[in-house]
């Protein structure tokens, strides 16, 4: 009956001392994500590879359907153009 309480005993200790180690590790990398550099990083990381991730399905598409893209890209121009045109235009206006 001793010889089995022991066993017991020490089966809970090693469960406890395992469980403390991982609270513990798990609070380290607790800490070290919430560095702001590490933050920083993370966040740049995933900026580099969204922005390469565009320019891919950019080119792609470019690549796959040119008169669209460029249709497209003529639409845009001429939505800056009219954009810059028209408050050109409200300026002349406010001026006089």
């Amino acid at each position: 009956m001793r010889n089995e309480a022991d066993l017991l005993v020490k089966y809970a200790e090693r469960n406890a001392v395992r469980s403390r180690a991982q609270f513990m590790a798990t609070l380290a990398e607790i800490r070290r994500r919430a560095d702001p550099r590490v933050i920083v990083a993370e966040a740049a990381e995933n900026l580099v590879g969204r922005a390469n991730q565009l320019r891919n399905d950019t080119t792609t598409t470019i690549r796959n359907r040119p008169a669209l893209s460029f249709g497209g890209l003529a639409a845009f121009g001429i939505a800056v153009g009219l954009r810059v045109w028209l408050a050109r235009a409200k300026v002349d206006r406010d001026a006089t």
